[in-house]
């Protein structure tokens, strides 16, 4: 007979009595056979010893559900509490990461801008030459005027999730910080390269511009520095929170799962005695009742 991956078998007709049990509590394996009928009080002895640990096994286990031991309502509570300190820790983690994205990006298109800046200085410094002849300055005004158009194509096409960033008209992400990169915001308007006193004015324009795009790239740096300590706390305490949510629910599984070990053993116990009892007929129950006498 098979009782939950357990097999049980009694010979019939004959004077010997043959049970196997699968796996008993505390991992005992109880095998009983070739028993005669005069060691009656023996077998009924291991049963009940049997029953009696199972039983006891069983009493701890509920005890430690009703009594807190392992699985109470205050474990549960905490379970989701820290359940939900994770969820909002993933939270945070992941827009502070956005954040980083985005003060990453906005700092990559300022960079590029300084580029820019750098090289307009560059022809300043050369239209200032008093030796240029006019088609020199005309070559190195058309080119300062191709880079002015590239830092407002910069300034304002540099958009995250169809944000602005450079271009004055909203902050950067979440912080507080304003960028205007444009040719406006950096007051570099109607630069003139024609003439050499036009350059030398250009020269000091181009390093006020240089020198407001660095701070602009300073701001967002630090931005950026906060947002990557936001993000590696928020991942610390969805960790630790995630370790004290498994523990806990696992505590309750584990529990929950000796139960039903124990109740299966039980059942198989009981259904081991019946056995035994009808192919003994009722010599088994004296016994069993004597012996309980003795104790």
């Amino acid at each position: 007979m098979a009782i939950d991956g357990a097999w049980l078998s009694i010979c019939q007709g004959c004077d010997s009595l043959v049970v196997l049990a699968a796996r008993p509590h505390n991992e005992e394996v109880m095998a009983i056979s070739g028993v005669g009928n005069s060691s009656f009080q023996s077998i009924a002895s291991r049963f009940l010893n049997a029953l009696n640990k199972n039983q006891s096994a069983l009493a701890k286990a509920f005890n430690a559900l009703s009594t807190g031991q392992s699985a109470d309502i205050v474990q549960r509570v905490r379970s989701l509490q820290a359940a939900s300190t994770e969820s909002a820790a993933r939270i945070s983690r992941q827009t502070a990461e956005q954040d980083q994205a985005v003060y990453r990006y906005a700092d990559a298109s300022l960079e590029g801008v300084g580029n820019g800046l750098s090289r307009l200085r560059d022809l300043a410094v050369q239209a200032s030459n008093g030796t240029l002849s006019d088609e020199d300055r005309a070559a190195i005004q058309a080119e300062a005027n191709a880079l002015s158009e590239e830092i407002n194509y910069v300034a304002n096409n540099t958009e995250y999730n169809g944000q602005s960033l450079l271009n004055g008209t909203s902050s950067v992400g979440n912080s507080n910080i304003t960028v205007n990169a444009t040719t406006s915001g950096l007051d570099l308007n109607n630069l003139d390269f024609t003439t050499q006193e036009g350059a030398e004015d250009a020269i000091e324009q181009i390093d006020n511009a240089i020198s407001q795009n660095n701070s602009y790239r300073a701001q967002v740096g630090a931005a950026e520095s906060a947002a990557s300590t936001r993000a590696a706390s928020a991942y610390a305490t969805e960790i630790s929170a995630a370790e004290v949510r498994e523990s806990n629910s696992a505590d309750f599984a584990d529990t929950i799962t000796q139960l039903r070990q124990l109740s299966t053993q039980q059942a198989l116990i009981t259904a081991a005695i019946t056995q035994f009892n009808k192919s003994q007929g009722q010599a088994l129950n004296s016994l069993i009742t004597n012996f309980g006498k003795k104790k």
